[in-house]
């Protein structure tokens, strides 16, 4: 902290300063640092992105939208950085332009799931189920292990009528995790109706 306050730190100190804030989470020194480093480097990639992260913290979506658009003219090959303005879009009520995101992501990186998810989150939340089902499908077969996917993918399929399906990948998350309240709830109220 003493040295985000130096008179003149150096753009390396500021860098690695940011750097450190972000790894432990500390927003308020990340604000601290990297407002000081966009003084001495407008478009440095670490500052940019640790106001975006800090914005993210503080539930200030506007703003983060604004960091990463900005790092998205820089860097525009980076998956992040397409993921999180797509993140802050979706969570700014912007869904065609948060789609336009993920896409981007998914392109960048193909094994990269979160896109996939983000875009099965945003699809279910307007209620376009089918795509909703299928992207979370492209997320399951890229990470197969993860329970929050398999969970949302079985969430999707039964609403868009695909019970069984649903009821198949709940049967299979409750064997290896038997504490799941929501896909004992749901596998229930699928066996009741059959």
């Amino acid at each position: 902290s003493e040295l985000v306050q130096q008179e003149f730190p150096s753009l390396e100190s500021l860098t690695n300063l940011t750097t450190l804030g972000i790894q432990k989470k500390d927003f308020a020194f990340v604000r601290a640092s990297a407002e000081r480093l966009r003084k001495l480097d407008a478009d440095s990639e670490i500052a940019l992105e640790g106001l975006g992260s800090a914005a993210f913290a503080e539930d200030e979506y506007a703003e983060a939208e604004k960091y990463y658009e900005r790092l998205v003219e820089l860097h525009p090959a980076n998956y992040d950085y397409w993921l999180n303005l797509g993140v802050a879009r979706h969570r700014l009520g912007r869904f065609d332009t948060a789609v336009e995101c993920y896409e981007k992501a998914s392109q960048i990186r193909p094994e990269g799931s979160s896109a996939y998810v983000n875009l099965g989150l945003l699809y279910q939340q307007t209620g376009q189920v089918a795509r909703a089902a299928s992207a979370f499908e492209q997320a399951r077969m890229i990470a197969p292990e993860r329970e929050d996917i398999r969970y949302h993918t079985a969430v999707a399929l039964e609403g868009n009528g695909e019970a069984e399906k649903a009821a198949t990948i709940y049967e299979t998350l409750l064997q290896t995790n038997k504490d799941m309240v929501e896909a004992w709830f749901r596998l229930g109220a699928i066996r009741l109706k059959s």
